[in-house]
């Protein structure tokens, strides 16, 4: 069971994507399930949805493949929250005109006045 709420302004049309994880077990079929959508002060609706599995597994989850949007997955994610950069990026630190990372320094000549780090 998955449970999302989101807001919509009356009169206005917003998009729901989600995605079905399949685990590499499950047999080739043709498969079906229900969405219901509720909306406050309205009546709930069941959506039918109907899903083909392959024979084929697809071994990186679609992620080489951008076009097809599997990395929409990745948007409720959790990572990053605590401000600090996820692998295989790396805290940047800034001192005056003295930026560094990944133990290399770099001194900025001419800083304009407008640059506060």
């Amino acid at each position: 069971m998955f449970d999302k709420t989101f807001s919509v302004d009356r009169d206005r049309i917003r998009p729901l994507w989600f995605s079905v994880q399949i685990p590499g077990d499950i047999p080739p079929g043709d498969y079906t399930g229900t969405v219901t959508v509720a909306p406050t002060d309205l009546a709930e609706r069941a959506v039918t949805l109907s899903l083909k599995v392959v024979e084929e597994v697809v071994q990186d989850a679609g992620d080489g493949e951008p076009r097809k949007h599997s990395r929409l997955r990745w948007l409720d994610s959790k990572i990053t929250l605590d401000d600090l950069p996820c692998a295989p990026f790396v805290l940047i630190e800034v001192d005056g005109n003295r930026v560094s990372f990944r133990r290399r320094a770099f001194l900025l000549r001419d800083v304009p006045k407008y640059f506060d780090p």
